[in-house]
């Protein structure tokens, strides 16, 4: 009798709770951060003094704006005055930055960064603050653009004041060369300017003629206003480029405001200054939609005519239209095939295979009250319609794939005095998050409630698409100025809809705040610049906000090198040179990853300067920013690389421990002792005792060829080698132990555990050897692991679930097969000397007689037999015997050898497979009313269907193959307990030496109660073998579930995968469950037959006594499905797919309480 009730260790389940343990550990000090501890005190009281105090990080306007409220609040008479009329005595290299008016917090955001990158060039131009705390101010009048005026009045006290009469206030800053960088001797390197005067001037200021403003300004503050050049960092925002390039339209043709030509009479020589230097960081709008045909109406141009002098350094809104439609394009969303059909019924031509993705629409949301926004968009239209790869269509035929939907600015409703009316309130402990329960009323300033309004509208719209038969929306694009505003859009798009592809444009660090990251996880952004440019430039600055800051670097930069300006004109040509080549980013869990796409592609591999000068040192000079091939270092691989310091520390800790000489020893020892192995074996097993160990040692020279080349094709090699001297050992013992019961050729444990491993780490190493091509050298599906971008985890994790469905298909009918041999020799039910084991296939030759087919009527009788052994296996009804006609009890043996044709592989196989595809076709129902929204995989690896049916295909035949061993098990034990069966004689033998001896031999009336005892030992040593079975596709579950994780990729999880892996868990469930209660059944049976014939032998008290024992043996039964239930592997299953310490406490609760 087996009692242990620790067949199944508790290791089943401690051991994933100490790996849960360990990961939170290790996650703990390596992915948390711990947030600042803020020390700086609060400042002294406030001395109103000029110039005005701010940092340099600060809003220049903000720092004003405070000196002013200060002053204010403390009452100080006279009133000091902010800002003088006076130019600054000293002269300078004069640099405007043109600003963005206004107090909202994106417009104070923008101005701060820009401050900080404007600074952050002049760093690197060897240029430091000449005072770093303090700011001065020119008070300025408009119209022209000049220094205001300064008069004195009388107060009301008689005293005299000075009252200064200006419209705009202008805070400078000036900056020196850097005295601890020595002055460069070489003519060659001409050092920077010896003063620079940076003035802010918010933009407005500039009116509808910008250029002449600004002529007024250089004349007003330059002492040589014919000779000095004024260099402008701007404008802020496309609309002002927009007038700049009218403006020189107006006067390029003689032009009014309007675009009409002006008469003779008014039109006035006027010329655009060309000692004025324009450099556009900011406005990204394309020129011939600022321009809208303004230039085009056939006016003759004004003689010796000369343009502005203006350089875009950031890349225009239609090479980032191009850019992101052919990411979306490898993303399989390509609105512009779309657009090249006809009707809405030749959709299917257009995108032929594409059935299980049909979703090509894209849907643009953006802010309709500013111009960038709808130039953006567009430059989308106007791309779409211009695909090189297609033939031009017209722009109406873009608008049904390019769905447009607008809000406005501030979404959140916050107004500048409601910060001011706040700022008091406020303390360290106020959570900075939107609080969306209480803005979402449909009044007052907030616009939340439009924001979920629109996103069921979009959502009601991809889905008629696609009742329709149309193809649905397959990205959203959130366009817009207003980071905040964006990061609203897209929390409320993605509430509804989270597994769309999300585009939009430019780096931006708040995507990356607490509390966005799930939000903007997987979003796709083309951007001009990264948050970092390459280490020439960037030096010892600190990656930047947004790439926006990083195109004001460089305009820094380029407005400061000393070259003329027309070759900084041809260096920033991106039509021309390559210096300007925007990226695709998606964002990650660790922040922006860089993917590949056909502009990084004409990217130099180099960024060193084209003419290498020695003694640069650690700063940069002016002139190293045209002599750069690029600005941004080629994007690192899409796949994890080990750099070669990486390698050459491998080399060097191998050579440390010896790694060669060992492996060699290692090799030697094996060979030594496979030689004298087979040589002690040689005279009786001849030739053949010599192949394992020659598979053994050219394994181990194709593995020393293997770790020299790191070539994983010749790992193969030494893997089947291996293989082969295993299989050829196997037979070589089979063939000395012929008189003798052998084990099988694959009963080892490892050929279920290690071989499966192995094939897995050799796959998984073979693919990071493909790894260029099967990332479509960078324009395919990114390689990482734990960046949430990356299908190739969850494909390597469902590869890992066919893998082991079929090990364990195999271990599985290895285990039952043991368990078959061992009942048998246990049991006596071997059968007759010389038979063949029952088999399903053995059975098939019962369709034959002599090598032909029988007779028609006995040949559907074979065929029906063993049609009802396949699918109707152990009814009800079973088939009379051949020897016994007669009615009443049966031979267990007969019953045994009918379980075991109906629980053969081929028998169980056919009925999985059968199982297996009405349970994927009923299913697959549920994916017709809950579609998915697409595949997140990346680029043209045609994987189709491939990458998750064979899983899914694995996993339902494991599923039902378990579930089919459990049901016939069920019909066994009902048919065992339900009728009386005669054992086999040397079982009944048996029975009598132990319950009787040759004198007083056992009644007969005794022997259904003693076979009760055999057939419930029978059934809970068959359980213990059939009832482990359902671990192995809870495991698998686990993978699959797991494999869907964000942490990998954003794949989606429609209801209809939810309640498919349910049924699949309660099918297995129930099974279980059932074969438990059939065992108790069989078990309350047989308990009652003993009480029964307890009554009737009451007088016997020896022969009462042995069957009370008997009782009290099948009570104590805890092998199988008679075990606690903390015992169980069903329970031990659940537990181990929570994986967690919780689980492992229960089991040890239920074993104390005996449960």
């Amino acid at each position: 009798m087996d009692t242990n009730n620790n067949s199944t260790s508790n290791y089943a389940v401690w051991l994933p709770g100490s790996a849960l343990i360990l990961s939170l550990v290790v996650s703990a000090f390596a992915l948390s951060r711990a947030p600042f501890l803020e020390t700086r005190p609060e400042g002294g009281q406030f001395q109103p003094h000029m110039p005005i105090e701010a940092r340099l990080w600060q809003d220049p306007f903000d720092a004003l704006e405070r000196y002013r409220k200060r002053v204010k609040d403390l009452k100080i008479t006279p009133v000091p005055t902010a800002c003088t009329v006076n130019s600054p005595p000293t002269k300078a290299q004069l640099i405007v930055a043109l600003v963005e008016d206004g107090a909202y917090a994106e417009t104070v955001e923008l101005r701060r960064r820009m401050r900080y990158a404007i600074l952050a060039g002049l760093k690197g131009a060897r240029l430091v603050p000449e005072d770093e705390q303090h700011l001065g101010c020119l008070a300025m009048s408009i119209d022209p653009l000049r220094l205001g005026e300064a008069r004195t009045i009388k107060t009301a006290q008689g005293k005299e004041e000075t009252e200064v009469v200006a419209d705009v206030e202008v805070p400078y800053e000036d900056f020196v060369a850097d005295p601890l960088i020595p002055t460069q001797a070489s003519d060659e390197e001409q050092p920077p300017p010896a003063r620079v005067r940076l003035l802010w001037l918010k933009q407005d200021a500039l009116g509808e003629n910008p250029l002449a403003q600004l002529r007024h300004l250089k004349n007003a503050l330059s002492d040589s206003a014919a000779t000095d050049i004024l260099k402008v960092i701007g404008p802020a925002d496309s609309q002002m480029l927009r007038t700049l390039y009218r403006e020189e339209a107006r006067v390029r043709y003689g032009l009014g405001t309007d675009g009409e030509p002006l008469p003779e009479k008014n039109a006035k020589a006027v010329e655009i200054a060309q000692n004025i230097e324009i450099y556009s960081p900011l406005a990204t709008a394309d020129r011939k939609l600022l321009l809208n045909d303004f230039d085009k109406r056939n006016q003759k141009e004004i003689d010796s005519f000369k343009g502005m002098q203006l350089i875009r350094t950031v890349s225009d809104d239609t090479t980032m239209a191009r850019l992101l439609l052919d990411e979306l394009k490898l993303r399989h969303v390509d609105p512009a095939a779309g657009a090249q059909c006809a009707t809405p019924k030749d959709e299917r031509q257009c995108f032929p295979g594409a059935e299980w993705r049909n979703a090509n629409r894209i849907a643009l949301i953006s802010e309709w009250d500013s111009f960038y926004s709808r130039a953006l968009i567009e430059s989308f239209r106007i791309k779409i319609a211009e695909r090189p790869s297609m033939p031009p269509v017209d722009t109406y035929k873009v608008d049904p794939w390019v769905l447009r939907y607008s809000y406005l600015r501030g979404l959140d409703g916050r107004l500048p005095e409601d910060t001011i009316a706040k700022t008091d309130q406020k303390t360290e402990k106020e959570s900075r998050t939107v609080d969306l329960s209480p803005l979402e009323k449909s009044d007052g300033n907030s616009q939340l409630d439009y924001l979920r309004r629109l996103a069921d509208h979009i959502l009601l719209q991809d889905q008629m698409y696609r009742n329709a038969g149309q193809s649905g929306i397959g990205a959203i694009g959130v366009l817009g100025l207003d980071t905040y505003d964006k990061l609203l859009v897209l929390q409320a798009l993605k509430n509804r809809m989270p597994n769309k592809l999300f585009f939009s444009t430019d780096l931006d660090a708040r995507m990356l705040q607490r509390g966005q990251a799930q939000v903007t996880r997987n979003l796709v952004l083309a951007s001009p610049y990264g948050l970092t440019l390459t280490r020439a430039l960037q030096q010892e600055m600190p990656p930047f906000r947004d790439s926006l800051q990083s195109a004001v670097f460089v305009s820094v930069l380029a407005a400061l090198a000393p070259e003329p300006f027309d070759a900084k004109r041809w260096k920033f040509d991106y039509s021309k040179a390559g210096i300007l080549s925007p990226s695709i980013y998606e964002v990650g869990i660790s922040g922006f990853i860089p993917l590949e796409s056909s502009s990084t592609k004409r990217r130099s591999p180099d960024c060193a300067p084209i003419s290498n000068r020695s003694g640069q040192g650690t700063y940069i000079r002016p002139q190293d920013i045209m002599a750069l091939r690029c600005l941004q270092d080629p994007s690192p691989p899409i796949y994890p690389e080990p750099s070669g310091a990486v390698k050459h520390l491998l080399h060097a800790i191998l050579s440390y421990f010896l790694a060669g000489p060992l492996a060699v020893l290692l090799v030697a020892l094996g060979l030594i002792l496979s030689w004298w192995g087979s040589s002690n074996r040689q005279g009786r097993m001849g030739v053949s005792a010599w192949v394992p160990p020659a598979m053994y040692g050219v394994a181990a020279l194709t593995a020393w060829v293997a770790m020299q080349s790191w070539r994983v094709e010749m790992l193969w090699v030494t893997f089947a080698l291996i293989l082969l001297g295993l299989v050829g050992s196997g037979l070589n013992r089979r063939a000395q132990n012929k008189d003798k019961a052998a084990a099988g050729l694959f009963d080892a444990k490892a050929w279920y555990l290690v071989v499966p491993l192995v094939i897995f780490i050799l796959v998984l190493l073979r693919a990071y050897q493909q790894r260029e091509s099967l990332t479509e050298e960078g324009l395919g599906e990114p390689m990482f692991l734990f960046e949430g971008i990356s299908a190739w985890p969850t494909l390597a994790l469902r590869l890992l679930a066919v893998i082991i469905s079929i090990a364990a298909l195999a271990w599985g009918a290895r285990s039952l097969r043991l368990n078959h041999q061992q009942l048998e020799r246990e049991f006596h039910l071997q059968g007759a000397k010389g038979e063949k084991r029952p088999g399903l296939w053995q059975q098939l030759r019962a369709l034959t007689e002599d090598g032909k087919l029988r007779p028609m009527r006995r040949l559907f009788n074979a065929l029906g037999l063993w049609l009802s052994h396949v699918f109707l296996p152990l009814s009800p009804t079973p088939q009379p015997e051949p020897e016994h006609n007669h009615r009443g009890p049966r031979e267990v043996l007969y019953y045994w050898r009918e379980h075991r044709i109906c629980g053969s592989f081929g028998a169980r196989l056919l009925r999985a497979i059968l199982s297996a595809w009405i349970f994927v076709a009923l299913t697959s129902l549920l994916f017709v009313l809950w579609p998915f929204d697409g595949s997140p995989i990346r680029g043209n690896l045609s994987l189709g269907i491939w990458s998750w049916l064979p899983s899914l295909l694995a996993f339902n035949l494991l599923v039902f193959w378990v579930v089919d061993a459990n049901w016939l098990l069920i019909r066994f034990i009902r048919q065992l307990s339900e009728e009386h069966w005669i054992w086999p004689r040397e079982l009944q033998r048996e029975q009598k030496a132990l319950y009787g001896d040759l004198d007083n031999p056992v009644d007969k009336a005794a022997h259904p109660s003693i076979d009760e005892w055999f057939g419930l030992n029978l059934i809970a040593k068959r359980t213990a073998a059939v009832s482990r079975l359902i671990y192995a596709p809870t495991i698998v579950l686990l993978i699959l579930i797991v494999s869907r994780s964000s942490y990998f990729d954003n794949w989606p999880t429609p209801p209809g995968m939810i309640i498919t892996f349910t049924l699949t868990g309660l099918i297995l469930l129930f099974s279980a469950l059932s074969l438990r209660r059939a065992a108790e059944k069989a078990r309350t049976v047989g308990l009652q037959r003993i009480d029964q014939y307890l009554l009737e032998i009451a007088g016997n008290e020896p022969l009462s006594a042995k069957f009370r024992l008997l009782r009290e043996r099948i009570v104590a039964l805890n092998t199988g499905a008679f075990s606690r239930y903390a015992d169980e592997p069903l329970v031990r299953a659940l537990l181990l797919s929570l994986t967690g310490i919780g689980g492992s406490a229960l089991v040890d609760a239920l074993n104390y309480s005996k449960f």
